[in-house]
């Protein structure tokens, strides 16, 4: 793994880096890397007190690195990149003996460090402005250590950069180091893929670990791990203290946690570390760990994972563009990287790259550039014609001239070039195709009623002036495919009932769609008949014909896949459809954003904009309506005297629970709390249910939570985590395995193969690679009580019950859990088996849209990647009358809201090869 640190104090951290004040007085003899400290004339061992000078800023010929720059912040000393082996291997090499393999880390951390040098760029000031340049040059010190704080073995080295290097001016300056730590996941993965090919090469076996390329050696076992774990157990009794685990704990999270609980540094003597090398002996001998030549008769090729680069560059490619259209190179790299670890290299992954683009599966993006100005906001990206276009254009210039003044901007690094970006011919294809369903379906229909009538019968309708004129577009329209564009609160649900009722009275048939099964049901009890997308892509039989109109709701949360798949469907039968939905909220979680590409290309489209929701609170209806459009400075200037300021994420979630516990029974029935990531929906649950006094006096059950999984990682099996719950979707009769029914992942076995254990015992041996068609889940324990919120979190035909219905538990009776639905369906869940149920008090942005109560609050946290503007924009229009917002910081909130997420389109790219655009 790899982690980055920002170095404080230049004296303790020469001490540390030396051995001076180091865990063993043998390690920390530090050796000179880089270009740059080659140029200082620094090579072989690091003397302390020079690298004290440097981490001062202090160059050995007595110049200093500038302390300021444009008014930027006081000279930072350095930072510090560590690499650490995996556990089994620092056990092999320090008491396995296998030197060879302290010479395989060194080999792979010099890969990286090599890497790390492309990255470094340097702030410069021209004109008053201040600039990027990229240098290609780092003074670096690389000290190798053996031990981790708790004296287990732990091979690691920590790769000091520091703050200086050399422009093209020949001026040392300090370093702008925000792609170096951008690139923390590439270089992580690139030393573990380096470290794997050496130790194959030398008759090591891998085991996988995890889905990040976390590799073990085979030999040694996971419980043999645990005897040389004292650090990790310490780690994961933090995270299950806030109810994570490794896996959904974030990286930074991770690294705080890891801060906090380190120990104080103790030196060794050398009679020390002879004590602790017969220690660690005898604690293998008891574990039954074996060292003694463990390669012999092995194969050079890890069992199960026969795979070059052509094939880790598939997986990236098919695990990537399921949800985006658009990657960058560095994380097809790094997910490629991932997956042939052990097997393939960095180079080899990037020439199957490119070959993949000259064979025209993958496109390229053509090079862009941006100005090498210092800015927060997001750098505008040009091709180098585009920027001779922008200066003929805008400032005037002479074509010849400007295309001068752009080759030499590039050459001098004012045009800076911005990462390679892909797109596969694959999702271009889809697009295309998408944009010409609407485009070949102008002006082939007979509208449905002319003007003249649609006008009559509309006139007594009780919608209002935009709903009408979008009823009136549906039904006098010539076009196959038309939209609604509605925000939130417009009455989509009213408008969509008074204009499916005139097409029936003109003998036209009406099928109704919606994204999900919630949304269907919601319509449904509307007075709607819904049914959701998939369902009907699925069914053979479409009684479809030019006289049937489709209406798809939430049409912004329809991915590119089955957005086309509708549309050629709608083409086939020569029917109508007309696509209801609003670009501003969340979008499609799988790839693409087909209903504004669409909007954007010229697609007829009704746009519907009169709120209707908040009318009640004049105040609160402007703050949505600004959000609406996206001025969420505007919109949260409304809301000032609605917003809190609580810092620590832990009294923030205690004050939002006791808040919500003071309203009235009645008041809670009609309010919800919204938040952006999962693990804070279940911590303030949790806390909501303490302040309810439901805490306790409940009974437990399994339940079993969905995993974030895409179709390629659920084909391979070190994919998957021991105690998982797998359900198929269908019978396999191969392998015994039933529709509906739990099996458990007991181990991860070789060549691609899961152990796994049906509720009775019974044991199986499968490839996930053959069951396409299985669901994932995380087991976990839920106390549920009479009055306790719960959310259905799996569809289930039988009892007429889908994910994402709400209700309140009635009864708790022995394994039976009572529940009345919000629809007033009342149903039984069998509590001897998991649940698909959580508790529901709480909900996340995503899972809250198409909601409405009439009080709601709201968690942002301004440093959560989930806080955008779409998602602010959906939290607070889900109520109709009230809403609080608690935040850590009310200083960042504005910016915070600010940021947009953008869901990027294959035609989103910038191509020399324009033919695949719609003329």
């Amino acid at each position: 793994m790899m982690s980055c640190g920002d170095i404080i104090d230049p004296t303790k951290a020469a001490h540390y880096y030396s051995g001076e004040d180091d865990y063993y007085s043998a390690e920390g003899v530090g050796q000179w890397y880089g270009k740059g400290a080659a140029d200082l004339g620094l090579s072989g061992e690091v003397i302390q007190a020079t690298a004290q000078r440097l981490l001062e800023g202090e160059l050995p010929n007595g110049q200093s690195i500038p302390k300021k720059l444009g008014g930027a912040v006081e000279h930072r000393p350095g930072l510090d990149f560590t690499l650490s082996a995996p556990k089994s291997v620092s056990m092999q090499a320090l008491i396995g003996g296998d030197t060879a393999i302290l010479e395989a880390h060194r080999q792979a951390v010099c890969e990286v460090a090599d890497y790390l040098e492309t990255l470094v760029v340097a702030r410069t000031k021209q004109s008053g402005k201040i600039l990027r340049e990229k240098t290609n040059n780092m003074v670096m010190a690389i000290y190798d250590h053996q031990l981790s704080r708790e004296k287990d073995p732990q091979l690691h080295s920590h790769m000091v950069v520091f703050n200086m290097t050399k422009r093209k001016d020949g001026k040392w300056r300090a370093i702008a180091n925000e792609l170096m730590v951008n690139n923390i996941k590439v270089m992580g993965a690139m030393y573990r893929s380096a470290l794997a090919v050496k130790l194959t090469a030398m008759g090591y076996q891998l085991r996988a670990t995890d889905a990040e390329g976390g590799f073990e050696l085979a030999h040694i076992s996971r419980d043999q791990l645990k005897v040389f774990s004292t650090r990790s157990n310490e780690v994961e009794a933090v995270l299950e203290s806030r109810n994570k685990t490794r896996a959904d704990a974030s990286s930074l999270e991770k690294q705080v946690i890891a801060l906090a609980t380190r120990h104080a540094k103790v030196k060794l003597t050398v009679e020390d570390r002879l004590v602790l090398q017969q220690s660690w002996k005898e604690m293998s001998a008891k574990a039954g760990i074996n060292y003694d030549d463990p390669r012999h008769g092995m194969q050079n090729v890890p069992a199960g994972r026969h795979l070059g680069a052509q094939e880790a560059l598939q997986f990236a490619i098919e695990h990537l563009t399921e949800r985006q259209a658009i990657m960058t190179e560095s994380l097809l790299l790094t997910t490629a990287l991932r997956r042939g670890v052990g097997n393939t290299s960095q180079v080899e992954i990037g020439e199957e790259l490119e070959a993949a683009v000259r064979a025209g599966v993958l496109k390229r993006e053509q090079t862009q550039y941006s100005m090498a100005i210092e800015a927060r906001r997001t750098p505008e990206l040009k091709s180098e014609d585009e920027w001779v276009a922008w200066l003929v254009e805008q400032k005037t210039m002479q074509a010849e001239k400007a295309q001068a003044y752009v080759s030499n901007a590039i050459a001098k690094g004012t045009l800076v070039q911005a990462e390679p970006r892909y797109t596969t011919d694959k999702a271009v294809q889809i697009e295309c195709r998408i944009l010409a369903h609407e485009f070949k379906g102008r002006n082939t229909l007979l509208p449905i009623l002319s003007a003249a009538k649609a006008e009559k019968r509309l006139r007594k309708s009780d919608m209002n002036e935009g709903q009408r004129a979008a009823a009136t577009m549906v039904l006098t329209t010539r076009n196959r495919i038309t939209g609604i564009q509605g925000s939130a609160g417009v009455g989509k649900s009213h408008l969509m009932r008074q204009t499916t009722a005139e097409i029936e009275k003109a003998g036209y048939q009406v099928v109704l769609l919606a994204p999900y099964s919630t949304q269907a049901k919601r319509l449904q009890a509307d007075g709607l008949n819904a049914k959701t997308l998939a369902s009907f892509l699925a069914s053979e039989k479409k009684t479809l014909s030019d006289k049937s109109v489709i209406v798809l709701d939430e049409a912004g949360l329809v991915p590119a896949r089955q957005m086309e798949a509708l549309l050629e469907v709608v083409e086939k039968y020569e029917a109508q459809i007309v696509l209801s939905g609003d670009v501003m909220q969340l979008k499609a979680i799988e790839a693409g954003r087909p209903f504004e590409q669409l909007q954007e290309a010229g697609m007829q489209t009704a746009f519907v904009t009169e709120n209707m929701r908040q009318r009640n609170n004049p105040l609160f209806k402007e703050a949505v309506d600004f959000a609406a459009v996206g001025k969420t400075y505007e919109s949260i200037a409304k809301l000032k005297n609605e917003v809190q300021e609580i810092e620590d994420e832990r009294d923030r979630h205690a004050r939002i629970a006791k808040d919500y516990a003071s309203l009235s029974k009645e008041k809670r029935e009609h309010t919800l709390v919204v938040t952006g990531t999962n693990s804070d929906r279940i911590a303030i649950n949790k806390a909501i249910r303490v302040e309810l006094g439901l805490e306790g006096y409940g009974r437990d059950f399994r339940s079993l939570g969905r995993r974030d999984m895409t179709q390629a990682q659920r084909k391979l099996a070190h994919h998957f985590r021991m105690g998982n719950v797998i359900q198929p979707e269908r019978d396999y009769r191969q392998s015994g395995l039933e529709r509906g029914q739990h099996y458990i992942v007991q181990e991860i076995e070789k060549h691609n193969q899961l152990r796994i254990t049906s509720e009775d015992g019974r044991e199986y041996l499968i490839n996930p690679r053959q069951h396409a068609e299985l669901s994932v889940y995380e087991q976990s324990r839920i106390e549920l009580a009479h009055g306790d919120l719960v959310r259905i979190t799996r569809n289930d035909a039988a009892m007429d019950i889908a994910n994402g219905d709400r209700g309140k538990v009635q009864m708790v009776d022995g394994d039976q859990v009572h529940i009345l639905l919000d629809n007033g369906h009342a149903i039984i869940l069998d509590g001897s088996k998991p649940l698909h149920a959580e508790h529901a008090y709480v909900s996340t942005v995503h899972s809250s849209q198409g909601l409405t109560k009439h009080g709601i609050l709201v968690d942002i946290n301004t440093r959560s990647l989930t806080t955008s503007r779409e998602n602010f924009y959906v939290a607070i229009s889900r109520a109709t009358d009230q809403v609080s917002i608690y935040t850590d910081s009310i200083k960042d909130l504005p910016k915070a809201i600010a940021c947009i997420t953008n869901k990027e389109a294959a035609l989103d790219l910038k191509y020399k090869d324009t033919h695949y655009r719609l003329q």
